[in-house]
C-alpha cells in the first residue's frame, strides 16, 4: 500500500508541473478557437507544451504503476494533491507572502485525504469483467462529452464555458483511469496476448489522447481558479463510482462511517475550492490570460 501511495503522490506532483506549463502554453482563448485544429497547432508548437507533456507522460506512467497495484478508490483521490503541489510551485515562483488560509487549505486537503482513507478503509474488489455494463458506460460517456463539448462553443459566458469543458475533461480522465485499471486486470489474468486482442487497450490509448486534448481546451477556456476545483473533485469522484460499481471495490458504510466520510469529503472540497481561489493561482492564471 505504501508503494501505491508513493507512486500516486509523485504522479500528482508531476501533474502540477504539467498544469503550470501547459496553462502557460495555452493562455486564454475565445470560444470560437476551442476544439479547433488551429488551437491544437498553436499549443503544440509552444515549447512549454512539450515540457508540460513530458511531465504529464511521467505522471501517467506513475499513475499506471499505482493502478497496477491498487484500486481506483485508493489511487484516484490522491491525485487531488496536485492542486497543493501547484500552489507550492506558484508560491515559490511568485515569492509573495501567503495568507494563513491558503496553508490551512493545503493542510485540509492532506489531512482530509488521510482521514477519509482511515474512515472508509477502502478494499480492492474482484468483480469479473462483463461487456454490457462497460458498453453502457462508454456510450453514456461519449454522448455526454460530445453534447457538452458542442454546447461549450456556443456559451457566451467564459465562466460557464470553462465549467462545461472542465466537466467534460473530468469525465475523460475518470474514464482513462477506469480503462487503465481494466487493462491491468486483463493483463494479470489473461496475459499480454489477450490485452492486445481486445478493445479496452485501444480504447485506453484513444481516450488518453482525447483526455490530453480536452485538458488543453479546459486550460484555454478560462482561469484555473474555475476549472481546477471541478477537475480535482469530479474526476476522483467519478473514478470512485467506477471502482465501487464496476470493479467491486468497497468502503465501510455503517452510519458512523458514512457521516465521517461526508465530513472528510466536505473538508477536502473546502480545501480544494479555497486553494483554487488563492492569489497565487488566481494571479498566475490572470497573467496567462
Amino acid at each position: 500500500m505504501i508503494l501505491i501511495i508513493v507512486y500516486a503522490v509523485f504522479a500528482a506532483a508531476l501533474n502540477a508541473g504539467s498544469t503550470a506549463m501547459q496553462r502557460l502554453a495555452s493562455g486564454q482563448r475565445e470560444a470560437k478557437e476551442l476544439f479547433t485544429r488551429r488551437l491544437a497547432l498553436i499549443i503544440t508548437r509552444h515549447p512549454l507544451f512539450l515540457w508540460g507533456l513530458t511531465l504529464q507522460i511521467g505522471a501517467v506512467i506513475l499513475q499506471a504503476l499505482a493502478l497496477n497495484q491498487g484500486p481506483l478508490i485508493v489511487v484516484q483521490p490522491i491525485m487531488t494533491l496536485d492542486l497543493a503541489f501547484l500552489f507550492l510551485i506558484m508560491k515559490f515562483k511568485l515569492g509573495r507572502q501567503t495568507p494563513t488560509t491558503n496553508w490551512l487549505s493545503v493542510m485540509a486537503i492532506i489531512l482530509s485525504l488521510g482521514a477519509l482513507y482511515f474512515v472508509a478503509d477502502p478494499i480492492s474488489g474482484h468483480k469479473p469483467y462483463h461487456f454490457i455494463p462497460w458498453l453502457v458506460i462508454v456510450c453514456v460517456y461519449l454522448v455526454a462529452i460530445t453534447v457538452l463539448s458542442v454546447l461549450a462553443r456556443y456559451v457566451g459566458s467564459h465562466k460557464k464555458r470553462t465549467v462545461m469543458i472542465a466537466i467534460v475533461t473530468s469525465c475523460a480522465y475518470a474514464m482513462t483511469a477506469g480503462l487503465a485499471k481494466l487493462v491491468f486486470i486483463q493483463l494479470h489474468v489473461h496475459g499480454a496476448g489477450y490485452v492486445l486482442a481486445n478493445w479496452p487497450f485501444y480504447a485506453l490509448l484513444t481516450n488518453l489522447i482525447l483526455s490530453i486534448y480536452l485538458m488543453q481546451n479546459a486550460y484555454a477556456a478560462g482561469p484555473l481558479s474555475i476549472s481546477q476545483p471541478i477537475l480535482e473533485s469530479l474526476s476522483p469522484t467519478l473514478s470512485v463510482v467506477l471502482g465501487l460499481s464496476i470493479f467491486g471495490d468497497s468502503i465501510k458504510h455503517s452510519a458512523l462511517n458514512i457521516i465521517g466520510e461526508l465530513i472528510c469529503s466536505g473538508f477536502l472540497l473546502w480545501g480544494i475550492i479555497t486553494l483554487a481561489e488563492s492569489k497565487e493561482i488566481y494571479s498566475y492564471t490572470k497573467r496567462t490570460s
